[in-house]
């Protein structure tokens, strides 16, 4: 009786943190269910067949993304380790979106929906939502999707475009900041940024904006942010995007790390 209710407890622990988004959110992690594997609207692959709903890794340019262990591939960007010319750099890069409503700044978080593998390049798409607890019912979509595609260049840079498919009665305008900790961030094309900024911080934080002092600083309507005398190690792009179906506008970010000042 105790194993079966132990058994039974635990089943109901991994249902409940599987619709919190604490497992599903981690598509492939050692031991974790795959979201993707569950999800009967995607198209599942074996080995040998493209795209790969498994695998992560990129390489290119003497850049090697292909962390062991990786925490984060839900974030779009690089946030997990990169080996870039034999060394390690890490959040070089992740896209926050923050929605403005009745003058208040709600960081929206990105749902994972599907995740394609192929050898250059990875397509991930994710739901846009509000998420006010770990449940699941403690979330709401703003019906925004969005789409990423993620590669490295001949050059060695990492890359992010990003791009959004609208449902009916979505949100007009919507906040978004590219951003990472030690990293040179461009826009080599696309809809150019708004703003850029450096700020400094005290530590690497996860890749949530509300960690940082940009979010803030978005009351203002653009990143602006007080110049000091101590290291900028914190880099941001930022783009104040009208959401048109009409006119869809695809946002592109180059990132690698700091060289120097």
């Amino acid at each position: 009786m105790i194993t079966s209710f132990a058994y039974l407890t635990l089943a109901g622990l991994t249902a409940l943190t599987r619709r919190a988004g604490l497992i599903t959110r981690l598509p492939f992690q050692p031991g974790c269910f795959n979201t993707l594997r569950d999800n009967p609207g995607v198209k599942q692959t074996s080995p040998g067949e493209l795209p790969r709903t498994d695998k992560w890794e990129l390489g290119n340019g003497g850049t090697l993304y292909a962390p062991e262990h990786p925490l984060h591939l839900h974030v779009p960007g690089f946030w997990d380790e990169v080996r870039i010319g034999g060394h390690t750099f890490a959040k070089l890069l992740c896209v926050s979106f923050v929605l403005e409503q009745d003058g208040a700044l709600i960081e929206l978080d990105p749902y994972l929906s599907y995740w394609y593998w192929y050898p250059d390049h990875i397509e991930a798409r994710y739901y846009l939502v509000r998420r006010e607890g770990i449940g699941y019912k403690q979330q709401a979509g703003v019906r925004v999707f969005m789409d990423e595609r993620r590669y490295i260049a001949d050059d060695g840079s990492l890359h992010c475009e990003i791009s959004f498919d609208l449902l009916k009665q979505h949100p007009t305008h919507l906040h978004v900041v590219a951003w990472g900790v030690d990293s040179e961030l461009s826009s080599p094309d696309g809809l150019p940024p708004a703003s850029a900024e450096r700020e400094s911080i005290s530590s690497a934080p996860l890749p949530k904006l509300a960690l940082t002092p940009h979010l803030e600083s978005l009351q203002s309507g653009a990143l602006s942010l007080p110049a000091d005398s101590a290291p900028h190690n914190l880099a941001a792009l930022h783009w104040y995007v009208a959401l048109d179906a009409d006119n869809p506008v695809v946002l592109h970010v180059q990132a690698g790390p700091r060289t120097g000042e």
